[in-house]
């Protein structure tokens, strides 16, 4: 009996485990039915971050790019952050600030390196409505 309730009780989870996506889908797709054309959701004004960063002899190079949607503005700042662990990171510098256009923010620059460090690049993307923030977003290189 035990083990007819258990088998019993593992069917049931598993097709609620499976039903729940398209129970969570279709409760998701009637909540965007009355969004206009102009109207963005919070989470989707800034994509397609991308970073990158490669050391020379004695500097790290690097380029950061994200697109954001055009009726807003934005601003990214990029620092590099150093690393002896690759667990613990300081801010060893920055490579600037720079503000969007068109939908799109992208800054690229060397910083002096040290041996025996790591080095990431870190970018922060802030996109504005007027004045008000919309969305802000931090991303990372990978490390070299």
């Amino acid at each position: 009996m035990k083990k007819t309730i258990s088998v019993l009780f593992a069917v049931f989870l598993t097709g609620m485990t499976m039903m729940s996506p398209c129970l969570a889908a279709d409760q998701m797709n009637g909540s965007y039915e009355n969004i206009e054309e102009t109207e963005v959701p919070y989470n989707l004004a800034i994509y397609n971050p991308r970073a990158d960063c490669w050391r020379e002899e004695n500097s790290v190079s690097g380029y950061v790019t994200a697109n954001y949607y055009s009726e807003y503005t934005a601003q990214m700042t990029v620092n590099v952050q150093r690393s002896t662990d690759k667990v613990n990171w300081l801010k060893a510098g920055s490579l600037g600030t720079v503000n969007g256009s068109n939908g799109e923010v992208s800054l690229n620059g060397d910083f002096p390196a040290i041996s025996g460090y790591y080095y990431r690049l870190a970018a922060t993307v802030t996109v504005y409505d007027g004045s008000t923030v919309v969305e802000s977003l931090t991303f990372y290189s990978p490390v070299v």
